[in-house]
């Protein structure tokens, strides 16, 4: 996992939800004044509030931005993926346009204000099949978290600290909860992944292992070892983030 900078950078969604705003203000303002009109006429201040609040909330429920009725999703994919650089929220596999899923984290079904905010989207790969049915051994990611509340966060600016990997590949934290959701909430140690991210660190091992040797302080590795974007592209390399976590693993093991 990669931290992720949020920045507002889908202007159709930006749109989508001052338009929601202001349509929302308007009928406010309009269902206010007839409803002073009517207590004004009834006198009936008890059941008219009572009244009013169930008709506000009712009427909120039917003006506020829905993100099924935002049209423009390929615009919201394009901005997720570059401000990630190509790489899922969770797992930092290659995703593409058409080979991605919009994450909320934290869930619609019990967070719908927080349905078209764009600091609670991110681009996540499509966890290996389909949501309706997903498998234990072989999805991750969006689809095994589903409508499930994580701690963990990619916009947290902090928690890269907290995700290491070991030499056999696996993903872990040092923090109880987060190993919990990395492992049985997103499962991000499936055969699959957890072979891809051991090739990785063989291909890695020796030369990383051979700096902390010759480095006065292993610790500016990983600053040094941070990963760039690719040279005249928007992207990062898939899995790019598995040779710091392994260098904060071998530092935790052999100073801690």
């Amino acid at each position: 996992m990669k931290y992720i900078n949020k920045q507002q950078k889908s202007q159709s969604l930006s749109d989508y939800n001052q338009k929601k705003r202001q349509e929302g203000d308007h009928n406010f303002v309009l269902l206010t004044i007839l409803l002073l009109i009517g207590y004004l006429g009834q006198n009936q201040s008890c059941n008219l509030l009572i009244l009013s609040i169930l008709q506000l909330s009712k009427h909120y429920q039917q003006i506020r931005p829905k993100y099924k009725k935002y049209p423009n999703k390929n615009d919201l994919r394009e901005a997720l993926l570059k401000e990630q650089g190509y790489i899922c929220c969770y797992c930092l596999g290659r995703i593409e346009i058409d080979s991605m899923s919009i994450e909320h984290w934290l869930p619609k079904s019990k967070f719908n204000v927080l349905e078209t905010d764009y600091h609670n989207l991110l681009g996540c790969c499509q966890g290996g099949g389909s949501a309706k049915n997903p498998n234990k051994n072989r999805h991750h990611c969006g689809v095994m978290k589903a409508d499930k509340i994580i701690k963990i966060n990619p916009t947290d600016t902090n928690f890269e600290d907290l995700i290491q990997y070991d030499e056999t590949g696996e993903i872990y934290s040092t923090d109880q909860q987060i190993n919990q959701e990395l492992t049985e909430i997103l499962n991000l140690n499936i055969v699959k992944l957890v072979d891809e991210r051991r090739q990785y660190i063989v291909s890695i091992q020796k030369v990383i292992e051979q700096e902390i040797i010759e480095s006065d302080d292993p610790q500016l590795l990983i600053d040094q070892l941070y990963p760039l974007l690719e040279e005249g592209e928007d992207k990062y390399e898939p899995y790019c983030m598995i040779e710091v976590g392994y260098l904060r693993h071998l530092i935790i093991n052999l100073y801690d």
